[in-house]
C-alpha cells in the first residue's frame, strides 16, 4: 500500500471578501452620505470580521472581562477613524488595526 501526502501551504494568502474588501475612502464616502441601510451592512460586515477574528485568534478581545463595554458604534468609528488616517487602505485592513492595534487581549 502506498500513502500519498499533499503538501498544502500553511500561510494561505486570505482575501477579504465583501464590504471589508472595498477601499476606505468608499466607506468614508459612505458615512459621510448618511445612508441608514449602507451603515447598517458596515456595521454588520465589521461585526462579523471582528466576530471571525475573536474566534480564529482566541485571543478574548472583545471577550467579557474588559472590552464588553465596548459598544458596536465605538467599534464601527475606530475602523472609520483609522480609515480617516489612511484613506487607501482597504476596511478589512482597517478593522485588522483595530482589532490588533486598538482592543487589548484579556488572557
Amino acid at each position: 500500500m502506498i500513502i500519498f501526502f499533499v503538501a498544502m501551504p500553511l500561510n494561505l494568502n486570505a482575501q477579504a471578501r465583501g464590504y471589508a474588501a472595498l477601499d476606505c475612502g468608499q466607506f468614508i464616502k459612505t458615512d459621510r452620505d448618511n445612508n441608514m441601510s449602507t451603515d447598517v451592512m458596515y456595521m454588520t460586515a465589521i461585526l462579523a470580521y471582528l466576530s471571525a477574528l475573536e474566534w480564529s485568534t482566541k485571543d478574548n478581545r472583545l471577550g467579557i472581562n474588559h472590552t464588553a463595554k465596548v459598544s458596536n458604534e465605538s467599534l464601527y468609528y475606530s475602523v472609520l477613524q483609522e480609515c480617516r488616517n489612511k484613506p487607501l487602505m482597504s476596511v478589512g485592513e482597517a478593522i485588522l488595526r483595530t482589532y490588533y492595534e486598538r482592543l487589548e487581549r484579556s488572557n
